[in-house]
């Protein structure tokens, strides 16, 4: 009878130790599929780009502008965060002292207008002082980075504008940019180059591509448009050869750049929040920063002061809805509003995204009355203060 209970008992244990077996395969088996799917996914949206909009039209209800607010933009590189070399940043001297204060009053404005710091309090997320720290980043954004590479699509609505690709490079320790602008031509999947800007300290330099140029380096893309694409390495390549010398000049010869060649004067040391004025009734903003980088068509990306002059000086119109991280480890205030568009007699609503630490504009999306996109910008790419290799650059100092 002993015998018989202890084999009993034996056979049961070995049941229950089977089934245990079974149930830790099933729960490893699980564990190991779920970090495969994230690890996929990550790599996935590593490299996807929400170009949607370009390949259709949109319309979005008010309601909705809320919800695509998370949804407009994913930011991709084509290196790992490890491999991209940072440089050693000094951080901008900010303090204003009694020089500064002379000269605002020179300009008739007293101490009260004189720019300050604003800290970002993430429990207090649409509270004054954080929406004075977004427009304060959005209009001195180019005191907040020191070097600056990126790649962006913009879309547009007016006049039936096609898409354009601009991607461009700024170092400012040596004063040197430069930007390449293609045109996307959907109907025939086709990245089409337009034109090319260097600047070279004070002298500038505006190039366009000629006919057989244009030709040679013409991609074939498929959408969307991806940072492992093939037209997307091609450019890349072609925008690190100096081709000022490949492509017909606007000019025999360099010019002194109105842009870089500008001083900041005041403007630096006003508050943004005190930059709009009221003139006989109507509001006006008397001092704008002079972007000495002096790109082009880049500027509204990296220096996106002109949209919060239009649209973000009035808090009541706009909230921040949550702060964000992208796949760079970047921090990206993620915003929602609407404003009058003085210019085109109308109401417009948008979708933000601005970098946290220095204001640069990730994407933007303005809708109009109707809630159709009208305006679309999707950054690709970018990396902020990264070595940027400064062979790329073109020397066209006389």
């Amino acid at each position: 009878m002993y015998n018989i209970c202890c084999v009993k008992l034996i056979y049961v244990c070995g049941e229950i130790g089977m089934k245990l077996k079974i149930v830790l395969l099933k729960i490893f088996s699980l564990v190991i599929a779920t970090v495969l799917a994230v690890t996929f996914s990550s790599c996935y949206f590593r490299f996807a780009i929400n170009d949607s909009s370009h390949n259709q039209e949109t319309t979005v209800t008010s309601e909705q502008n809320e919800t695509t607010s998370a949804e407009s933009s994913t930011v991709s590189s084509e290196d790992s965060v490890d491999s991209v070399e940072k440089i050693e940043v000094t951080e901008p001297d900010l303090t204003f002292g009694q020089s500064e204060i002379e000269l605002l009053q020179s300009y008739g404005l007293d101490e009260s207008y004189l720019r300050k710091q604003y800290t970002f309090d993430e429990n207090d997320l649409n509270g004054y002082n954080n929406k004075a720290y977004v427009l304060d980043r959005m209009c001195n954004s180019i005191d907040y980075f020191t070097t600056l590479q990126a790649s962006y699509t913009l879309h547009t609505q007016k006049n039936n504008q096609k898409s354009t690709w601009t991607t461009y490079a700024i170092d400012r320790r040596i004063g040197k940019a430069k930007e390449l602008i293609y045109s996307v031509n959907e109907s025939d999947s086709e990245c089409v180059p337009l034109s090319y800007v260097c600047v070279d300290g004070d002298y500038h330099l505006k190039t366009f591509f000629s006919g057989e140029t244009k030709d040679e380096n013409t991609f074939n893309y498929s959408s969307p448009l991806s940072a492992d694409n093939k037209a997307i390495k091609n450019v890349a390549q072609l925008f690190e050869q100096p081709l000022a010398n490949k492509l017909k000049s606007v000019t025999d010869k360099p010019q002194i750049n109105s842009y870089t060649s500008a001083k900041d004067d005041v403007d630096k040391y006003i508050d943004a929040t005190k930059k709009l004025f009221v003139i006989n009734g109507s509001p006006a903003v008397l001092f704008t920063r002079t972007d000495n980088i002096g790109l082009i068509y880049a500027g509204e990306h990296y220096n996106p002061q002109y949209f919060a002059e239009d649209a973000m000086f009035d808090f009541s119109n706009w909230k921040i809805e949550s702060v964000d991280t992208d796949n760079s480890g970047n921090d990206i205030i993620c915003i929602l509003g609407k404003y009058y568009d003085k210019i085109w007699n109308t109401k417009k609503s948008f979708n933000l995204k601005i970098d946290k630490e220095t204001g640069v504009m990730i994407s933007k999306q303005v809708f109009n009355s109707s809630g159709k996109v009208i305006e679309d910008y999707n950054t690709l790419n970018i990396i902020i203060d990264g070595e940027i290799k400064s062979g790329i650059f073109d020397s066209i100092k006389p």
